[in-house]
């Protein structure tokens, strides 16, 4: 098939085993995938005792499947699943004759369980591919907008959905943010907004957006894929099932990096209409048809903010294009939808301003853990002294690109601290998040425009690491919370 072939392009060259060498199963089981009959058939969910790998295993239960299960931990409860083993156990596809494997996004497919599944010609299917085909089975004429890229993904899903709720019509997050897709699919709703990581979109047999969006794309997850080619070839195959009909939204990053990591345009989707959005600080408004709002009326106004949400308006504008207005014409549509942008807050610990007194801004930006989305934090703040809180567990990042200035300072903290430090030049350097927050607060507090007493901040105290958490923290979230309380007290 053409699209069949469209895929394999996409993911030539991928450290990954291409996905059709998992299809060599008894037409019988392919048939009943594609048909979601499986009511008996032993399956077997990998990251069983995760988010996704439960809510993959309800729904197969609710099918009537035989499920099994693997993770890397086997203490969590067991209830839907037989039997749970350790992730690397293959025998547990022999000893229960397993027919299909069904992956959680977070598990690699390079390990031995899954090699022995493609020996054995067992399909190997994702949590996306689950959901889509549930979805079209029960509720054939629900909307799918897809969302990746390196970094917003999490805010342009919020933001898309907030805007269609705000236009009268159902929608729910799901997938990386929110409700896992093959739970979220069990909701009655008018359009899924679904966040996906490269993660998922690996290994995509039936999984197709209405609407696709990729925002952009900077190094990330460099452990995972062979380089950034890769990785962006991961990206794409978002729309590498698309047809004629939908859409696909694309940074204008994208196509300059496409040409850059020489990836061709026999290797881009070919059944898509491409919409390329570019927002610069000289486009005063936000734009729908002939309705406009100007960008200081956006609730939350930064440069990063406005490119997310340029995306987002370019994507319910090609969803209106697929049928999706809520009841109302254009123009109606177009006005209910920029509302929106008045009452739309953010995501916590996204670039969120937690205080601003005595002159200096507080900002948490923890879920900024690429050097990509720190530097885009610090940009969003022209004409301030930025002092960045930057540091964690690295993820094999150039922290070269920070330099230290008249705008900005540095202060390294947690086990990144001496790379940071080394690559940026600059000597300071802290154990924690907390001793690197006083230092940056003492600092800001000897500023001219402090003790002057301005009314209007000066300076900005940013927690936009550019690191994982997982040094210090359980999560993203758990920093952001620190840094809170300590901007808070």
């Amino acid at each position: 098939m053409a699209r069949d072939a469209r895929r394999r392009s996409l993911l030539a060259g991928r450290n990954h085993p291409q996905p059709d060498q998992s299809f060599d199963a008894p037409d019988s089981v392919m048939l009943d995938i594609a048909s979601l009959d499986l009511k008996g058939r032993r399956v077997l969910v990998t990251g069983a005792l995760g988010k996704t790998g439960r809510a993959m295993a309800d729904l197969l239960t609710t099918l009537g499947s035989v499920v099994y299960g693997t993770d890397r931990k086997t203490d969590g409860p067991l209830e839907g699943m037989i039997d749970v083993r350790p992730r690397e156990d293959a025998d547990l596809l022999t000893e229960h004759q397993i027919e299909i494997v069904f992956v959680s996004p977070g598990v690699p497919l390079s390990g031995p369980l899954f090699a022995r599944a493609r020996d054995l010609g067992i399909p190997i299917i994702g949590d996306l591919d689950l959901g889509y085909l549930y979805l079209k089975k029960n509720a054939g004429n629900a909307r799918i907008v897809a969302i990746t890229g390196t970094d917003g993904k999490s805010t342009t899903t919020a933001l898309i959905a907030h805007l269609l709720r705000e236009a009268g019509i159902q929608a729910l997050e799901c997938g990386n943010y929110g409700l896992p897709f093959s739970a979220a699919v069990l909701q009655p709703t008018t359009v899924f907004v679904c966040e996906c990581s490269s993660y998922q979109l690996e290994d995509l047999h039936y999984f197709k957006p209405d609407v696709g969006l990729l925002l952009n794309i900077a190094p990330d997850h460099l452990d995972r894929y062979a380089g950034m080619a890769d990785y962006l070839r991961a990206k794409l195959n978002l729309f590498s099932l698309q047809e004629k009909e939908d859409f696909a939204v694309i940074g204008p990053v994208i196509l300059t990096a496409c040409r850059e990591l020489g990836i061709g345009a026999d290797e881009f989707p070919g059944n898509m209409k491409s919409v390329l959005t570019e927002v610069g600080e000289d486009q005063p408004a936000a734009r729908l048809g002939d309705t406009t709002i100007a960008w200081s009326e956006f609730a939350v106004n930064s440069e990063t903010n406005r490119r997310n949400a340029a995306m987002a308006l370019a994507g319910v504008d090609a969803l209106l294009k697929r049928g999706v207005d809520g009841g109302y014409a254009a123009t109606a549509f177009y006005e209910r939808v920029l509302r929106g942008l008045k009452s739309f807050r953010g995501l916590p610990h996204r670039q969120e301003i937690v205080i601003e007194r005595e002159g200096v801004i507080f900002v948490n930006d923890s879920k900024a853990t690429t050097v990509h989305a720190a530097l885009s934090a610090v940009a969003s703040f022209p004409g301030k002294k930025v002092y960045l809180l930057l540091g964690g567990l690295d993820k094999n990042s150039d922290f070269s690109l920070f330099r230290e200035d008249e705008g900005l300072r540095i202060y390294p903290f947690g086990k990144a601290a001496d790379k940071i430090s080394e690559q940026t030049g600059v000597s300071r350097r802290f154990v924690g998040l907390e001793e690197a927050f006083y230092e940056a607060l003492r600092e800001a507090r000897r500023s001219t425009a402090y003790f002057g007493g301005s009314t209007q901040p000066d300076s900005v105290i940013l927690l936009s690491p550019a690191c994982a958490s997982q040094d210090a923290y359980r999560n993203y979230e758990e920093r952001g919370e620190h840094f809170r309380r300590l901007a808070l007290q």
